[in-house]
């Protein structure tokens, strides 16, 4: 097995485990794989084990955790160009950072996740998720319109895949944004404006519940679900006056709850049910001991929202009992936890920055890397005299036409160049004025033929040039333009007395043609034409 395959092995155990209900397990194995992916450069493998591990530190309530491991996946993906790893990275930094109370990133990190996967997987669970997620960041910002409309747009595309259960999860967080801003509507104007909204969230989410119930939702999704369902319907039954009903679906969402291995997010949740379930009632000091037990959950697992929510409902739970000093420190700790919060996002965003940084410097190194080895690549086919091809770019050419020979019948042709008396040329006027000779041949043999045929020099002063998909008396008519244009340029130019003249032998390739015989038939000639010619060799 090879160490890509090991990886994705035991990449496939770790998320087995956490599908399981065992994220410490999870995390054991995901940081194993992080280690050996990041020794042995295998990106793909060092951005799943990330991914693995922010969903390790969500499952368990580590939301500070859970979005640096998703920031640093998103950079992985990206610099691997994986779209949908990128998009499924930057979902879960959304739903992280929606916890921390760091709604702007939030938004943005859900907002690119889904414009990601609107191009690239449009009918897609993952897409699904995305605007599921954004629909709660836009929530927790009291953006409610937004986040009604993108919750329900998640609940539509999820109905349009056709999976049944697919869309609980969007049709319960709809539910959940609506107990949201009724909390909203309460804490500004004193009372709840969203009682018939909730009703029909509550009917929608319950008729999703059901084909949850045999659907393909993963263990830990649904059992979250469920107890969000739960929980909702408690305090939906309670605003609504039943409280026998608002029991009993406390109790069906403890017993969901208490299913799932890390439950302080969901205990949290719990005691503000229960703190809404005793406001009902008007059992206002147990509405304030459920809701300082709230804090006192959501404050230790940095679950941002549901504190600040905690603080909300205490401070106007003093002012029922005509306390407002005590209201009045209530907001001012609430405030304090949202400067917090502010400070928090802002060095947040300037990691973010700092990695945005270091994937272009990344990038840039990447592009130079190939476009040195896109230079190096031309120089290695590239007479580096004459400026034509070379040997091994002539070969590698003539070969590929040659194999592509069966579905390509055009005539291929070849003419074998050699200066006549060169070594003369040197020792009468120097190498370098040879060198000068060579070059102007290779400029004369760029301007005798076309665009698609391929001069070349071979060695020393040897040249020859690929005629492509030519009949035979083109290809004779261009070995003699070649001839008498060397013949008659001007070669007094580059030193007085100088005279070249250039034998060119000429071969067509047969069915049975290599590289080797082809060359060796187009020599043959030329050196035929040069014993021909009076005073030949």
């Amino acid at each position: 097995m090879t160490t890509a395959e090991q990886l994705l092995t035991e990449l496939s155990a770790a998320q087995g485990a956490l599908r399981g209900g065992r994220p410490a397990e999870a995390r054991h194995l995901a940081l194993a794989v992080l280690q050996a992916a990041t020794a042995s450069g295998a990106l793909p493998q060092q951005a799943a084990a990330l991914m693995c591990l922010a969903e390790c530190e969500s499952t368990a309530g580590k939301m500070r955790d859970a979005a640096d491991w998703a920031q640093r996946a998103v950079h992985a993906f990206r610099m691997h160009h994986d779209v949908c790893g990128e998009a499924d990275a930057l979902t879960l930094q959304a739903h992280s950072a929606t916890m921390l109370g760091r709604n702007e990133e939030a938004v943005e990190a859900a907002l690119l996740a889904v414009r990601l996967l609107d191009d690239a997987a449009p009918g897609s669970r993952q897409r699904v998720r995305a605007y599921n997620f954004l629909g709660l960041a836009y929530c927790w910002s009291r953006s409610f319109a937004r986040a009604h409309e993108t919750l329900e747009q998640a609940a539509r595309i999820a109905e349009e895949i056709g999976e049944p259960g697919a869309a609980f999860q969007p049709r319960i967080n709809h539910f959940y944004a609506t107990v949201i801003q009724a909390c909203t509507e309460r804490a500004l104007g004193g009372q709840i404006q969203s009682l018939a909204a909730l009703a029909a969230r509550r009917e929608a989410c319950r008729l999703a519940k059901e084909q949850a119930d045999s659907g393909v939702m993963t263990p830990g999704t649904y059992i979250i679900g469920r107890t969000l369902w739960g929980l909702m319907s408690c305090i939906q039954s309670a605003w609504s006056g039943d409280f026998a009903g608002a029991e009993s679906a406390l109790a069906e969402g403890h017993g969901w709850a208490t299913r799932y291995g890390m439950t302080a997010r969901m205990n949290a949740t719990e005691a503000w049910a229960q703190t809404e379930l005793a406001w009902a009632r008007g059992e206002i000091d147990q509405a304030l001991h459920h809701a300082a037990q709230m804090l006192a959950i959501a404050a230790p697992i940095e679950h941002q929202q549901l504190a600040c929510t905690a603080h909300h409902l205490m401070a106007q739970l003093h002012e029922l009992k005509g306390q407002p000093v005590k209201a009045l420190d209530e907001m001012r700790r609430l405030r304090e936890r949202e400067q917090n919060i502010r400070a928090d996002s802002l060095e947040s965003r300037a990691r973010v920055v700092t990695w945005q940084l270091e994937i272009r410097r990344s990038e840039n190194v990447v592009q130079q890397l190939q476009s040195a080895s896109r230079e190096y690549e031309r120089l290695s086919l590239e007479d580096p005299l004459t400026g034509i091809a070379n040997r091994r770019c002539f070969e590698r050419v003539l070969a590929r036409h040659l194999a592509e020979a069966p579905a390509n019948p055009a005539p291929l042709w070849i003419a074998f160049l050699d200066v006549d008396d060169f070594k003369q040329v040197n020792d009468r006027h120097s190498h370098a004025v040879g060198d000068r000779v060579l070059v102007r041949i290779a400029q004369i043999l760029r301007a005798c033929v076309r665009e698609k045929d391929l001069p070349a020099r071979l060695a020393g002063d040897e040249f020859v040039v690929l005629l492509h998909g030519v009949q035979p008396q083109a290809a004779r008519a261009a070995r003699e333009r070649i001839a008498q244009a060397i013949a008659g340029e001007a070669w007094g130019d580059i030193a007085p007395g100088l005279q070249v003249r250039a034998s060119v032998g000429l071969a067509c390739t047969r069915p049975d043609d290599t590289v080797a015989s082809v060359l060796h038939r187009s020599d043959t000639e030329m050196y035929a034409l040069k014993r021909a010619r009076p005073g030949g060799p």
